[in-house]
């Protein structure tokens, strides 16, 4: 029985010192209020350019096309924003998926 309490305060400890690994106090600093409304305001355009074109990228006219390279990096980043923003990509949203779960939804 002397043995097992000893095995168990052993690794209660080698767990504790695991769980501290890596962590530290250093918290990034938050965006600051100019970041963050060119964030939203680039979010808000691209939508306008994924709903101009009812999401199909290709659709768009080489001058959009352009527009929304030069918000997100690279047409491929592009082409990956726009298949983000299809709903069906949401939890539960596609026909016979599983249910939506998580904070709000009831």
């Amino acid at each position: 029985m002397k043995n097992l309490a000893i095995a168990v305060t052993a690794a209660a400890l080698v767990l504790s010192g695991l769980t501290l690994v890596g962590c530290d106090d250093k918290v990034p600093p938050a965006e600051s209020p100019a970041q963050e409304k060119a964030r939203a305001d680039n979010g808000t355009k691209l939508r306008t350019y994924f709903d101009k074109c009812n999401g199909n990228f290709d659709a768009l006219s080489p001058t959009d096309k352009a527009e929304v390279v030069k918000l997100v990096g690279t047409e491929d980043n592009a082409r990956k924003a726009f298949s983000y923003m299809v709903p069906s990509r949401g939890a539960g949203a596609a026909p016979g998926g599983p249910p939506a779960s998580g904070p709000g939804v009831r």
